[in-house]
């Protein structure tokens, strides 16, 4: 039997109190041994009454507490990890519900030396509405994102992380002050630094997803700002201004073809949207009723949209935030 790690979850929440109690619930029904984890809530600036919930309700006894003004989830995480005693740390979202094994899970496998990090199933409890039985279908988030070389990256609603290993890599950039696009740009430095991810399919967390249609787009273009906000940095890794000679036309030349690699992703990305249209028929060819099929046809449409709107505003917002340059600020005050 292997040694059990203290585990640290840590739950960020922002006037999500009607849930929070649910998510925290499940936490404490956990096949994990209790004195193994702590149970860490960082308030983001809830206006909702959040505090007053948590120091009243049963089940938020040996839960600890921490509040900040508003600065968005990758600071509320941040501000966890700093206060957090496990050498794992994992998080949740306030609007989630954990398997009773999930802890026993989700820190799994870190006996292996460069695993950083690893990323569990979110299953979607679909609910009367379109939004919601749409993002079920379609498994919106259900797994990492995973390429031919492994995980890419892992999604914080169901993650745990080495504690060691993040904060060596500066934790979330909390530029990244919106709920979208700070995981691939961590996991992406992590990667970098020669560590990996792993998924674990058994490590089960269970969501509502997006209940209208606007959460959805609101989600999508975030996705957007923040692929932007990634791209930017890896587009400026190889430095142009401080160089000279041989060393400039190496990094120049490594710029464009970056460049030229994004255009192509993103050329094909376009052909994809150009065939959103069809998927109407696909819908209905596997089983769909034909005002479903266009329902979730739209869905697919719109939500590509509001995706390439926040790639251009993120390319704006991008530039002011300075992520044309590499700032090292958030990584050694971790150091």
């Amino acid at each position: 039997m292997r040694e059990k790690v203290f585990v640290s979850v840590i739950v960020p929440t922002y006037n999500n109190k009607d849930t929070l109690g649910k998510a925290v619930a499940s936490l404490n029904r956990q096949s994990y041994p209790r004195d193994c984890y702590e149970i860490i809530i960082v308030d983001d600036g809830s206006t909702d009454g959040t505090r007053r919930y948590v120091e009243q309700e049963g089940c938020f006894r040996g839960v600890r507490y921490i509040y900040q003004k508003n600065k968005g989830p990758a600071a509320a995480r941040n501000l966890g990890v700093q206060n957090a005693l496990g050498e794992i740390v994992a998080f949740i979202d306030s609007d989630c519900v954990v398997a009773p094994i999930w802890i026993e899970e989700i820190s799994k496998g870190y006996e292996t030396p460069r695993l950083a990090g690893t990323g569990g199933t979110v299953k979607a409890v679909p609910t009367s509405s379109a939004v919601s039985q749409y993002c079920a279908y379609v498994k919106l988030n259900e797994t990492p994102l995973m390429d031919k070389t492994g995980v890419m990256f892992v999604i914080t609603n169901n993650a745990s992380f080495r504690k060691s290993y993040y904060k060596a890599a500066g934790g979330f950039d909390e530029r990244y002050d919106f709920p979208g696009g700070e995981e691939p740009d961590l996991c992406y430095r992590l990667r970098k630094k020669g560590y990996f991810f792993q998924y674990n399919r058994d490590a089960f967390v269970y969501s509502n997803h997006k209940e209208s249609l606007g959460r959805l787009l609101r989600s999508y273009f975030n996705y957007g700002k923040g692929d932007s906000f990634l791209t930017l940095s890896k587009l400026t890794e190889w430095d142009l201004a401080s160089v000279s000679g041989l060393k400039w036309y190496f990094n120049f030349i490594k710029m464009v073809l970056k460049a030229g690699f994004v255009f192509i992703n993103d050329f094909r990305f376009i052909i994809r949207f150009m065939k959103i249209p069809f998927k109407t028929l696909l819908y209905y060819g596997e089983g769909l009723g034909i005002r479903q099929a266009l329902i979730f046809a739209w869905f697919d449409y719109v939500k590509q949209l509001w995706f390439i709107a926040g790639i251009f505003w993120g390319y704006i917002l991008g530039r002011f935030r300075g992520l044309r340059k590499q700032e090292m600020g958030s990584i050694l005050k971790y150091i």
